[in-house]
């Protein structure tokens, strides 16, 4: 047994419950961020008089970075380690609001979201292992449906800032604060999140050990403790220098990389479909712009209340069977949406169950994905995962708007569908092909797998 399945087995401590509460904030942070620009939009329109068209762009451009931050940044913190790289994500997120805040331009504003979104995917890859590496088993469930809801939280209150400071201090203000509380959650963030357990774990050097085990003190472990559980710092038998991405698709992880990257995928397609397009269709549907904008309110507000909600229920009933549910409930949603699109209530209250169906199967998928990759790729692995959701969640809505203009509402509803009947299925069927052990690797040899106390210690 090694001292991450110590760990998991075992009652959280303190230090692992205040790591995992500022790794939340930062993302709460991150997501007032995330929705600065939507908030913004109407009145960046109007000073610069800027289409619709080219809006678009802007709203855009912190998606595709938050792409290019999950891609590219998560394997180097998998080389360097992670906190680092979150740190480091979240220094670019404040500057990126900052020169928001700053823009003269639509131009630079748009450049200025691009480089705000990089750092975001940034942030939510590494802090998401980092989360998921300090949350014992039975809390998993409920960590990872706080990550899911996170971001939401902070657009909640994103909203709530910006309709108080727009009116009386322009839109800049709004991304002048939200650039203040990044640099102030990456001061705490600096002295409080540590590094990521697998990490050291898998180093060579006596630092990660020192570090490990001063780590390991700060949650309640002893150095006999460490003695007795085992420490591994030698990597892995066979391990090479190959591409972190190469790895994702050796004959030992293609499938579980394709599985999970075309689940979650298909699910980020659909909610951004929903998020995008439901309040609109619904609005001109009924020919009731009210009831646009109360579908518009209740999707995220459904959101946050489905991932608490899945998050207390994993208390008592285990993830994976309980996203299926979500999921699969979520698929029958989404086609019952399309053939109800015109009746009366009823797009209303389907659009608040699809909010709770769809950040539940969202909760549910981040409770598996950093667990499923072995440790020396897991935040590539997570990173790959998000950065292809991300883009396929840009393409699904563009995508929409053209299938609309060939085709009913009603029609692309329903081919959405099955778009979330095929995450669904692929959920079951990767949970069917995983051991239940496949989130720990296997132990290292025992003379390879401890490190003698007075080694640790030092002397």
């Amino acid at each position: 047994m090694s001292i991450i399945d110590d760990i998991k087995g075992s009652a959280m401590s303190r230090f692992q419950i205040l790591t995992i509460a500022v790794c939340l904030g930062v993302l709460i942070v991150d997501g007032f961020d995330v929705i600065a620009m939507s908030m913004s939009a109407h009145y960046v329109a109007q000073e610069w008089g800027i289409s619709p068209s080219t809006l678009g762009y802007g709203l855009s451009a912190s998606t595709a970075g938050m792409a290019l931050g999950s891609l590219f940044l998560a394997p180097i913190g998998d080389r360097i380690g992670r906190r680092i790289i979150a740190l480091s994500s979240l220094a670019v997120v404040a500057a990126g609001m900052l020169y928001s805040g700053l823009a003269g331009n639509f131009e630079h504003l748009m450049a200025s979201r691009l480089i705000t979104g990089i750092g975001i995917g940034g942030v939510m890859a590494t802090v998401g292992v980092i989360i998921s590496e300090y949350s014992s088993q039975r809390r998993i469930g409920l960590t990872m449906a706080l990550f899911a809801a996170s971001n939401g939280a902070g657009g909640v209150l994103g909203g709530l800032v910006a309709g108080d400071l727009i009116p009386t201090h322009g839109w800049r203000a709004v991304f002048l604060v939200g650039a203040a509380a990044t640099a102030a959650i990456s001061v705490v963030a600096l002295f409080v999140v540590p590094e990521s357990l697998d990490y050291l774990m898998t180093r060579r050097d006596p630092k990660s050990v020192q570090r490990l085990q001063h780590l390991a003190s700060r949650m309640g472990r002893s150095v006999s403790d460490l003695d007795r559980i085992g420490v591994p710092v030698a990597s892995p038998a066979g391990e090479t220098s190959k591409s972190r991405y190469a790895e994702l698709f050796t004959r030992g992880t293609i499938a579980n990389t394709a599985l999970l990257t075309i689940g979650y995928g298909a699910l980020m397609a659909t909610f951004y479909f929903i998020i995008n397009w439901t309040p609109k269709l619904i609005a001109e549907s009924t020919g009731d712009g009210q009831a646009g904008i109360h579908v518009g309110v209740l999707l995220p507000f459904g959101g946050i209340v489905g991932s608490i909600a899945f998050g207390l229920l994993t208390g008592v009933v285990k993830v994976r069977p309980l996203a299926a549910a979500a999921l699969s409930l979520a698929t029958i949603a989404t086609v019952l949406m399309a053939y109800s699109l015109t009746t009366g209530a009823a797009p209303i209250v389907i659009a608040l169950a699809l909010g709770v169906l769809l950040n539940a199967g969202i909760s549910g998928y981040y409770g598996i994905i950093p667990q499923a990759f072995p440790t020396r790729i897991r935040t590539t692995g997570f990173g790959f995962v998000l950065g292809v959701a991300r883009i396929l969640g840009i393409i699904s809505p563009i995508a929409a708007g053209y299938l609309l203009g060939r085709f009913s509402p009603t029609a692309v509803f329903a081919g959405m569908g099955v778009i979330m009947g095929i995450s669904a299925v692929v959920f079951i069927i990767h949970g069917r092909g995983t051991p239940q052990d496949r989130a720990h690797p296997t132990p290292l040899p025992q003379h390879r797998a401890h490190v003698a106390t007075d080694e640790l210690a030092g002397s």
